[in-house]
């Protein structure tokens, strides 16, 4: 079988901004739920829990921008 052509510059840049969305997205919501998941079981306090909430937000946005950043490497030429 022969391999497909990469897609065209634009349409891979497209793609990649569609998969940071999505990678954004569904880390936030799921670091946001795991910390509510903590704050539900192991933590009294409101503002306790809404510090884990927010830790796991937070957890969630670093890896999102972590793997996002790794994705555009590549593309944006470094200024000197």
């Amino acid at each position: 079988m022969a391999s497909k052509p990469p897609p065209p510059p634009e349409i891979a840049f497209d793609e990649k901004w569609d998969r940071l969305i999505d990678t954004s997205l569904r880390r936030v919501v799921y670091g946001t739920l795991a910390g509510g998941a903590v704050a539900l079981l192991l933590l009294r306090g409101p503002l306790t829990r809404t510090a884990s909430i927010a830790f796991g937000a937070g957890c969630g946005a670093g890896s999102a921008w972590t793997a996002c950043s790794k994705d555009f490497a590549g593309l944006i030429p470094k200024s000197d």
